[in-house]
This record gives structure tokens, C-alpha cells and sequence, in this order.
């Protein structure tokens, strides 16, 4: 949520304005306050110092503006900011609520794939989050004197862009990874755009859930496959619906 502060002139002022503006900010700190005058934001106080109230509205985007010119004004403007978060927080409630309810349609035969080119920062993130420091894939004097020549991408990293698939696509969002069984074929090095590619093979049905079978393989700029594997992911049938040719097992 955006409020937007503009203060008048302060020829005449009867209170410390900056004062009763820290206070705000201090009691919302999830809220982001901007002096822009072209920013377009929820709220819009405009700070007076005295009755006079003199300060202009001219340019200002926003769906509402309060005009504050006494320190009792503040009380009102910190309400009206807690019931536009409350407003904010309903609806981004309603919209997962809506789009937990929607539930996917998957057949077999479906695919899905995404691009990614991993960097030597890539590298050295994954090293320090997985503990994973193998000079072989942080340090070239080192790897110079193996058979890859150059350091390479830790290989599970390049087997997670599968699983980046079928949780943001094919399945989706809402799927749980049960079981998997990966090969690493080929090397890859930083600078190498992969394409990662999921198809959905098979399934068992179940009471609640389908077991999904799904096939992936990375591939590189030369069109070799350098990592490939199966999986198996649950898929709950609140969040999909599967239809295909194979025997079901309703169990």
C-alpha cells in the first residue's frame, strides 16, 4: 500500500508536522510513504500547518485524499490507513481463496518447459546454500586439470529447473514431489542456455489424489540432453483433474 505525504508552505504552522508524520510511519511500517507528486498512491494526506489549510491538490493520482491541518486529524488519517489494509488484506485473501479453488485439467500427453541460463553467481549461491563447495564448480585452476576443463554447474542445480517446471506449470502449483530417479549425461557450463522440458506419461488414480508420472530432460545449446529423469508427483484432486487412456487404480 502506497500513501503519498505533501506538506503546505509552513508559513503559519501550530504543531511539528514532520513529528506527526514519523508517528504514522512508525505505527505502519508495511506501508510505503512517497513525497513524488507523480506517484500514483492509495492515500494522499495532505499535511497543513494551520486552518488555513492552503495546500494544493493539483497533480495528485490516487483514489482518496485527506487533508490534515491539526494534530487530532492524524487519529483519523491512521484509522482510515488501518481500514485500507484491512480492505487490501481481504482482497488478497479472496483472490487466493479463488485461485485455490480452481482446479487445473491435466491429460496425459501434456507438456510444458521454461528457459534458463545459469551464471557463475548462480554457481557460487547454490555452493553457499547447499553447502556444496566442490572445486569443481568454483575454482577454474582447479578444474583446468580435470576432464571438464572449466568449472561446471552443480548438476542437481541444472536437474532443478524440472521441478521448477511441474511446480510453476505442468502440473502446477498445489503438486508434491514423491519420487525421482535422475541422470546427469553431460556437463553444463556457466553461459549455457538450457531448455528444461516436463510431459505428463501416466497416472494412478487414488481416493483423494492421482499419482502423476511425468518425464524431463534438460537440453543445451547444441540440442544435447545433459540431464533426464522421471518423477512422481501427487496431485490432489481439489487442485486437478486428470484424464487420459491409462488403467486407473481407485483405491
Amino acid at each position: 500500500m502506497k500513501v503519498g505525504i505533501r506538506y503546505c508552505g509552513g508559513c503559519n504552522p501550530r504543531y511539528d508536522r514532520s513529528r506527526e508524520v514519523e508517528k504514522l510511519k512508525n505505527r505502519f511500517p508495511e506501508v510505503v510513504f512517497l513525497h513524488e507528486k507523480d506517484a500514483a498512491c492509495d492515500l494522499w494526506l495532505l499535511i497543513c500547518g494551520c486552518a488555513t489549510a492552503c495546500v494544493s491538490e493539483e497533480g495528485l493520482e490516487g483514489r482518496e485524499i485527506l487533508r490534515l491541518s491539526q494534530r487530532k486529524d492524524f487519529v483519523k488519517a491512521g484509522e482510515r490507513i488501518r481500514e485500507l489494509l484491512e480492505e487490501e488484506a481481504r482482497m488478497q485473501d479472496a483472490g487466493k481463496e479463488t485461485a485455490s479453488s480452481v482446479v487445473r485439467e491435466l491429460k496425459t500427453g501434456d507438456s510444458a518447459w521454461l528457459e534458463k541460463t545459469f551464471t557463475e553467481e548462480d554457481i557460487r549461491i547454490f555452493a553457499d546454500l547447499s553447502l556444496d563447495r566442490n572445486p569443481m564448480h568454483l575454482d577454474p585452476a582447479f578444474s583446468k586439470k580435470h576432464v571438464f576443463r572449466k568449472p561446471v554447474v552443480h548438476g542437481v542445480l541444472v536437474a532443478a529447473l524440472l521441478s521448477s517446471v511441474m511446480g510453476s506449470e505442468l502440473p502446477g502449483p498445489g503438486t508434491v514431489l514423491m519420487e525421482e530417479s535422475v541422470h546427469f549425461l553431460q556437463p553444463v557450463y556457466p553461459g549455457e542456455k538450457l531448455r528444461a522440458e516436463i510431459t505428463f506419461t501416466g497416472y494412478e488414480e487414488k481416493r483423494k489424489y492421482y499419482i502423476g508420472t511425468f518425464e524431463g530432460k534438460c537440453i543445451n545449446p547444441e540440442g544435447i540432453v545433459v540431464v533426464e529423469g522421471t518423477f512422481c508427483q501427487m496431485m490432489q484432486k481439489k487442485y486437478f483433474k486428470v484424464t487420459g487412456e491409462e488403467e486407473n487404480d481407485k483405491s
